[in-house]
């Protein structure tokens, strides 16, 4: 792996570690002391990085703040000429960027974007299944089920009373004509007698 490479696998793999943790921070300025204590610290990705000794972690870093490949840039950029300096020495010092830990790093958004396309030109796709129930689930949630209206028993009790009194009325009329029509009653036959009316000799009959 040449020099070169070491640089831009670190790059790399910054962007990597910043996409999936603040996508936002690709694109505002890091300080230099959050490189090797928080974003990309040495213990948690030497293995990622390949690197088999914490100088050789601190020298890719020393070559990436002095510009190197063009990734990335510093402010001040007094900072960036003397890290510059010290990478080119014939004895560098790997750790010299620590003096600078106020600094603030600039990545290339332009190499950024070559990254994180390739990163998505190369993602497995989506599995069919997960994109079929991610889409049942906002559907349920957009349009959830409406349980339907109970029906109240006294609503229900007076719709059904009309039919009953309809049957019970049918029924009785039925059986009034069912029943054997009696023989009107004889008028009385009016009242009669004979009282006698007179005194003396003479009476007379009176009849009604």
């Amino acid at each position: 792996m040449t020099p070169i490479d070491e640089v831009e696998t670190f790059f790399r793999h910054l962007v990597d570690v910043l996409s999936k943790s603040d996508a936002d921070r690709l694109r505002s300025p890091i300080q230099v002391s959050e490189l090797y204590l928080t974003i990309v610290p040495y213990r948690q990705h030497r293995a990622a990085l390949g690197f088999a000794t914490n100088e050789d972690y601190e020298m890719v870093i020393l070559r990436f703040l002095a510009g190197e490949g063009g990734f990335a840039s510093l402010d001040p950029p007094e900072a960036q000429e003397a890290l510059m300096e010290e990478a080119r020495a014939i004895n560098p010092t790997p750790g010299a960027f620590r003096e600078f830990a106020a600094a603030k790093v600039y990545l290339n958004s332009g190499a950024v974007r070559t990254v994180t396309e390739a990163n998505e030109a190369y993602a497995p796709p989506a599995d069919p299944e997960d994109e079929a129930e991610t889409f049942e689930e906002e559907e349920a949630e957009a349009s959830p089920e409406t349980a339907p209206a109970p029906v109240e028993a006294s609503a229900r009790t007076t719709s059904e009373e009309p039919e009953d009194f309809e049957v019970q009325g049918a029924a009785t009329e039925t059986a009034e004509d069912q029943l054997p029509t009696a023989d009107p009653a004889p008028a009385p036959a009016p009242a009669c007698g004979v009282a006698e009316i007179g005194t003396g000799t003479h009476v007379s009959l009176l009849r009604w």
